[in-house]
């Protein structure tokens, strides 16, 4: 075997691998000054030393052992800290070796084992266990020396000890000591969550096993209360454990000496240490500090708090403190456990009030419902008569019947006239008083009529249309008032939850943060079902999931906030309570149930922050695969947390589960070819699919929901894939309204047209794609929406919609199906002289630049003008600027409702586009309203 000089401090050893020195003694001559001592010397002396011992500091023990033992040869391992955690069984088996062969080429020597800490007392368990494995015995021992050692895994005082094998210049110290607590943090919490053994603790219940460690070996434990690396508790707690069973011990406790320094090696303090046997060991020096902090349990924190009750007044009335903390029949710990009770029985009344909110939501969407389908009826039956009057004209005048038809045309379609290029047809203003062409008693006329509705709906209904201005600094959008109230209401709810009947003293403060983890997980169902695509809230209440997404958000900033005040309540509650009786912040923050709580914190936080506009434009990808990928780690942690909210997450994960798998990824996904094309712009890609549509969807499809082969509405959405642009695109999905009108009933194939903006991410890859393929394979997950916005709109008396730039997707299929339901269209006028039309449409098209238009064309605008439809596209803005919307639809609204003289006119007004235009829009139908005027507006935009 190659060997080679060792250290100057061990110049009278030779090395013979990285970690394996080996003295051999002169001779046996020496033996007669042992035994003129009365000493029954060891034939070999194994020094196992501490991890990351420097060479002169074990070199004192070698020195000492030489002097004291002339005789006997040694035998010195090193250690480090990479040896707990790296290096394979053979690697270790081929580092011990010469160890193993020193003592089968002597099997009846007699051997004194020195460990030093936690790192020679690993060194010696690794080494039985390769003997036993190789020789099939124990490893031969005579005496053993555990010399502030072994100790158990602390995280306290792991740092401690692996900051000896640091630099001690501050500017590497510093960052090294960083990233040695991170490490050590992150190797602590995988221990805790799989629920292994440390391999510290492992070593420290081993080395009192009859079967690996010699029962013959004696042994003398040396440890020091002052050791700030290794808890003498845990060195004395070991020796009482080895003397039950059946080992020879005998204990040697310091006050004062610091670790691996407890007394000196010379021969009179090992005489009097062992006079009976001198082969036994003596212990030196521990070095390495525990890897891991003891892991209290959830059952043990109880007990703490239980115990800590007054801990505080402790700390206000000294004369507390001979009393001890109080027992189970104390009036605080009585009082703690009705407040967690109460909280118990409390919260299951919270689903009650959160449904019965659902309730009132549902009722006033089926009154709406009744009321619209009561309105048509009056309608039609208005309508019919009017029908019938004219068909008795039309029998009897049939060319003044056809005049009139035709002055109807003109009057309907007088303002269909606008160009392209133009600037739009001259809008009427609303000037305050009757026009000229209209009597006095008929204008009269419409106001006693306004004014006969309750006087007070006007202002109210007015209040709850308005949207304030973005709130400044932070350019926060905020949503219409009657959104921010329903918000308003939640919050409400959920703090009266946490609140109510909360006693707010320093020794109940578990109860506030008991209280609020109740809140959060009592929402965790809630949450998951406002966001998920396929559910039952649309259909009870009437709103898309693009509208109860905002309801999702605003739960998940409550339930952050919930979640904070539960962390800070924890928190107060251990130094209040917990840490006057000794319990210490690292011990607390990394007991296991509170660093799976600290674990799903984080994730829900990360969730939040990851969650906001600016990051979700920026790196939508990112978000999505974020917002899987922490709310699936935040449920599991949450998990494994608290029993108490299993049955919560376990009904949140069924909601994720059966939205993700059951519909989206079955019943409701499907894939076609589509074709691609660039337009004008460059900056905007065509995608259009030929969809076969199936007759009759099965009645599993009818009762869960259908996907596109069964066709889709006006303002429906779908997630789009196209694998064929990038394997990440394959389990990616992105939201785009259909653009194309909505198929019929009777169509066998449907075109389903999709109008895409670049940007970054999927749409900027795609537009890069369509530059260079015509054909894609497309994934369509869908259709999703409401048909609230419709249904609207077909009971109006005339409808305004209005498109900024690519909000055409959303306008586009609305308009043709407002024209589809009208069955008193100028077109069925010509062919059946029973029509009669009365629904005046206004459809405007804000474009950013001129090129914008080719995503309609001219042909399609000019079908739809040719329906009796108002068609206004003022110039492009980055021409002329932003038109004033605003005061189009004032002035359409105006008009429109001044001419049924009869009974209210009803006016519905929609608008995609812009968050400024939208404002724009719904403030003036605000104003209107507050004028009596009977107008409905909805803002059809995406909420993520």
């Amino acid at each position: 075997m190659a060997t080679k000089p060792a250290s100057v401090m061990l110049n009278r050893f030779t090395q013979i691998n990285s970690s394996v020195f080996v003295y051999k003694s002169p001779g046996s001559g020496t033996r007669t000054r042992e035994a003129a001592a009365n000493l029954n010397p060891p034939d070999v002396v194994l020094l196992l030393s501490w991890s990351g011992a420097n060479i002169k500091h074990v070199a004192k023990y070698t020195l000492g052992y030489i002097d004291l033992y002339p005789g006997a040869d040694i035998i010195l391992v090193t250690s480090a800290f990479t040896d707990f955690i790296l290096g394979s069984s053979a690697s270790k088996k081929l580092q011990l070796k010469p160890v193993i062969q020193a003592y089968t080429s002597n099997p009846k020597a007699r051997v004194l084992v020195h460990l030093f800490s936690n790192g020679g007392s690993h060194k010696l368990w690794t080494l039985a266990k390769l003997y036993k494995e190789t020789e099939g015995r124990l490893l031969p021992m005579n005496a053993i020396v555990l010399d502030s050692g072994p100790g158990r895994a602390t995280f306290e005082r792991t740092g401690e000890a692996l900051a000896y094998e640091l630099p001690n210049a501050w500017y590497l110290r510093l960052p090294s000591m960083a990233l040695m607590y991170l490490f050590v943090f992150m190797f602590w919490a995988v221990l805790t969550v799989t629920g292994w053994t440390n391999i510290i603790d492992r070593v420290w219940q081993e080395l009192n096993d009859p079967d690996l460690i010699s029962i013959k070996a004696t042994r003398e434990y040396i440890y020091s209360k002052a050791d700030k690396l290794v808890m003498w508790k845990d060195v004395e707690n070991h020796a009482d454990e080895a003397e039950a069973k059946g080992y020879q011990t005998k204990k040697e406790t310091y006050e004062n000496t610091g670790h691996v320094a407890h007394m000196k090696l010379d021969q009179k303090s090992v005489i009097g240490l062992f006079a009976a046997d001198p082969c036994q060991l003596i212990e030196t020096q521990q070095a390495l500090q525990s890897i891991m902090e003891e892991v209290i349990s959830s059952s043990d924190l109880r007990t703490a708090i239980r115990f800590a009750l007054r801990a505080t007044s402790f700390a206000l009335k000294s004369k507390d403190i001979a009393e001890g903390p109080p027992g189970r029949d104390s009036a605080q710990f009585r009082a703690l456990i009705a407040g967690i009770l109460f909280s118990r029985r409390f919260i299951l009344t919270y689903q009650v009030v959160i449904a019965c909110l659902l309730v009132v939501f549902t009722l006033a969407h089926g009154i709406t419902k009744y009321k619209r389908r009561g309105r048509r009826s009056r309608i039609s039956k208005e309508q019919n008569t009017a029908v019938d009057k004219h068909a008795i004209q039309y029998e009897e005048d049939p060319t003044g019947a056809q005049q009139s038809t035709e002055e109807s045309r003109s009057i309907s379609s007088s303002s269909s006239s606008s160009t392209l290029q133009g600037t739009g047809p001259s809008t009427p203003k609303s000037t305050g008083r009757a026009d000229e062409r209209t009597s006095l008693l008929k204008h009269q006329e419409n106001q006693s009529r306004r004014s006969r509705k309750t006087w007070w709906s006007f202002p109210a209904r007015a209040w709850l249309t308005y949207q304030p201005r973005p709130i400044p600094v932070v350019n926060k959008v905020l949503p219409s008032n009657s959104t921010s109230v329903a918000i308003l209401l939640l919050i409400v709810v959920n703090l009266f939850y946490t609140l109510y009947k909360v006693p707010f003293s320093i020794s109940m403060l578990f109860v506030f943060a008991d209280r609020a983890s109740l809140v959060f997980v009592a929402n965790l169902p809630w949450l998951y079902l406002f966001a998920a695509k396929n559910q039952p809230i649309k259909m009870l209440t009437g709103y898309s999931y693009e509208s109860l997404n905002i309801v999702h958000r605003r739960l998940g900033e409550i339930m952050c906030l919930l979640a904070l005040a539960h962390s800070i309540g924890m928190v107060v509650v251990w130094y209040t309570l917990l840490r006057p009786v000794g319990l210490t912040l690292a011990r607390f923050l990394l007991s296991k149930i509170i660093l799976l709580g600290i674990g799903a914190f984080v994730a829900y936080e990360a969730i939040y922050f990851t969650s906001l506009g600016t990051f979700r434009r920026r790196w939508y990808e990112l978000f999505l695969g974020l917002h899987i990928f922490l709310q699936v780690a935040a449920l599991i942690l949450l998990f494994f947390h608290h029993h108490g909210s299993r049955i919560y997450v376990a009904i949140a994960l069924a909601i994720f589960l059966v939205d993700r798998l059951v519909y989206r990824i079955t019943l409701k996904t499907r894939t076609y070819r589509g074709t691609c094309m660039v337009y004008d712009d460059q900056m905007t890609v065509g995608l259009s699919i030929s969809v076969p549509i199936s007759e009759k969807a099965p009645f599993i499809n009818r009762i869960l929901g259908h996907n596109v082969a069964y066709g889709w509405r006006p303002t429906d959405h779908v997630f789009l894939s196209v694998p064929n642009i990038s394997h990440k695109h394959f389990i990616q999905s992105h939201p785009f309204t259909i653009a194309s009108r909505a198929p019929a009933l009777d169509a066998d194939v449907a075109k389903m047209d999709f109008v895409i903006r670049a940007q970054d991410g999927f749409s900027g890859d795609l537009l890069r794609y369509s530059k260079g393929h015509k054909e894609a394979k497309v994934r369509l997950d869908g259709p999703y929406g409401s048909q609230d916005t419709v249904e609207m709109l077909q009971d109006s008396d005339s409808c305004v919609i209005v498109a900024g730039g690519s909000g055409i997707a959303v306008t586009w299929p609305l308009v043709w199906a407002v024209v589809a339901a009208n069955n008193n269209s100028q077109s069925d006028l010509e062919s059946n002289p029973r029509s009669f039309s009365s629904k005046k449409i206004l459809f405007i098209w804000i474009v950013q630049k001129t090129d914008h238009l080719s995503w309609l064309g001219k042909d399609q605008i000019d079908e739809l003008r040719s329906q009796g439809v108002t068609v206004l596209i003022p110039p492009a803005t980055e021409v002329d600027g932003r038109p004033d919307v605003a005061s189009i639809v004032e002035a359409w609204v105006t008009d429109n409702d001044d001419k049924f003289h009869d009974r209210c006119g009803k006016t519905g007004v929609v608008c995609s586009g812009p968050d400024g235009m939208g404002r724009a829009v719904r403030n003036v139908c605000s104003a209107l309203q507050a004028k009596g005027r009977n107008v409905s507006v909805s803002i059809e935009k995406f909420g993520w």
